[in-house]
């Protein structure tokens, strides 16, 4: 039988980019049918009304509008799971152009291989004219180019799940109240049950990434607050990353971590030592982060962006480190291992 399909799409203040977002589902090349279904998380711009117009303007009954108090993303895609009448699951964000065979792309492995209960794609960097957006679209290019075909992390920018999965596990966590880590959390839950998930080349969306380093790093910090959340959660992942994250990420806060500690003691000694000390910990930093830059320098071909790259993955493990301390001091105690 054809599957049944529901693409879920949380929003928040996403007024300049839903029609986009739209405009890319309805016109899908996919020969099973499917519907969409936009839940405004409590937006406090016109998304919702932008929303409603192009419904109405385009007459497609493939679009439902839901409007939900503001809960944060995970809340958002459990209220579009329990209104979706597919036995499929598609995710993407508000602020993505999918292409235009994402859908059949991505349930063709769930409709090939039974076994098979998540699919992850991939990013295209839409604002390519950055070299910040760049580097990001590198980033994340150069870890899926790394990823086996089966994973263990799904990004739910582009994803697709089997609804009876999502079920058993208990939907998305919803303390995870940002867009950070709630798509790690249910794919550990889902891969801990024995559960396949694979990655999916072709499933690709288009997004546009932080602009400047400034917006960047404290995305990063953000993102690393909320890791320490989830690694309380799941604390077999400190020492068993997935395969997104890989053990040199996972190492890079720490360099920072014993940087720190042995502050004191060098002022104690020498202040010549702490420049030798801060070298040392920017060397190893840029060691950690060799594969990636050279690989980045294959792209690039241009000793500037080289340059600029391994600034930027330096300060990135700082906002690491600094996002996981403070993540630890207000998050951590709040979630138990299960």
């Amino acid at each position: 039988m054809p599957p049944s399909v529901s693409v879920v799409i949380p929003a928040y203040n996403a007024e300049k980019t839903i029609v986009q977002n739209l405009s890319s589902l309805i016109t899908q090349k996919c020969p099973y049918q499917y519907e969409i279904i936009l839940v405004d998380d409590g937006s406090k711009d016109s998304t919702a009304k932008i929303a409603e117009k192009f419904i109405e303007d385009f007459g497609n009954p493939k679009v439902k509008l839901i409007r939900v108090p503001h809960r944060g993303p995970a809340a958002a895609r459990n209220v579009g799971i329990k209104e979706a009448r597919g036995d499929v699951i598609l995710f993407t964000d508000a602020d993505c152009i999918v292409r235009e065979d994402w859908v059949f792309s991505m349930i063709e492995p769930l409709f090939n291989d039974v076994s098979i209960v998540g699919v992850g794609g991939t990013y295209q960097t839409l604002n390519a004219d950055s070299m910040t957006a760049r580097f990001v679209g590198y980033d994340i290019a150069y870890r899926h180019s790394r990823m086996n075909k089966s994973i263990d992390h799904i990004g739910t920018y582009s994803a697709a799940f089997r609804k009876n999965a999502l079920l058993e596990v208990g939907l998305y966590d919803e303390s995870f109240t940002q867009a950070d880590s709630e798509d790690n959390d249910i794919s550990y839950r889902l891969t801990d049950r024995g559960y396949k998930l694979v990655f999916q080349p072709r499933g690709l969306v288009s997004h546009t990434h932080p602009s400047t380093a400034s917006r960047f790093l404290l995305r990063q910090f953000q993102r690393a607050y909320w890791r320490a959340a989830l690694y309380a959660k799941h604390p077999r992942r400190m020492k068993e990353p997935d395969q997104y994250t890989t053990w040199q990420t996972q190492l890079q806060p720490f360099v920072w971590v014993l940087f720190g500690l042995s502050l004191l003691p060098l002022l104690m000694i020498n202040l010549t030592l702490i420049s030798l000390q801060s070298i040392l910990a920017v060397v190893v930093l840029v060691l950690l982060n060799a594969g990636f830059l050279k690989w980045v320098y294959s792209k690039e071909k241009s000793v500037v962006f080289l340059v600029f790259s391994s600034i930027l993955c330096v300060l990135r493990s700082f906002a690491w480190a600094l996002g996981g301390f403070f993540g630890v001091l207000r998050l951590g105690a709040k979630f138990k291992s299960r």
